[in-house]
């Protein structure tokens, strides 16, 4: 009596290559992102924010909430960006998530590197907004192509 063979063969089906590629995909992506954080506060301050000091070692005057608000409403994107990092980090203002994506969604929106950088670090973590790797992806490429 014959034994079975038991044996299987692999099928390559384009329905399965689609779904490995998809699987690699999203996999490289995660490493590429594992790899990338939010910058320091330090780094989000923009110079063109700052007023220039007549004394060379005196530190950089900012502008206080008030101003920055006034500015963010009239437009400016670097004023929207500064807004954005006060909330994200709590400068001068009570730390919220939610205020910091939306000023950074605006500055963003208007082509702001820094703002498309930390609104991709927000959806890359899932704060201010629910974690969404797409759209970290999306606004980490604008932000390189940005520069």
């Amino acid at each position: 009596m014959a034994r079975p063979d038991t044996r299987r063969v692999a099928q390559c089906t384009p329905s399965l290559l689609l779904r490995g590629a998809r699987l690699c995909s999203l996999l490289a992506v995660s490493v590429l992102m594992a790899g990338l954080s939010r910058p320091s506060p330090a780094f989000a301050q923009d110079p063109a924010s700052v007023a220039p000091a007549t004394d060379v070692n005196a530190a950089p005057v900012v502008p206080d909430i008030d101003t920055l608000l006034a500015l963010a409403q009239q437009g400016h994107p670097i004023a929207q960006f500064n807004l954005g990092v006060k909330y994200d980090f709590g400068q001068g203002v009570d730390k919220d998530p939610i205020q910091a994506v939306y000023w950074y969604r605006v500055a963003a929106a208007q082509g702001h590197g820094g703002a498309q950088y930390n609104l991709g670090g927000m959806y890359f973590e899932g704060v201010g907004v629910q974690r969404n790797l797409v759209r970290a992806m999306m606004w980490f490429t604008l932000s390189a192509e940005t520069g």
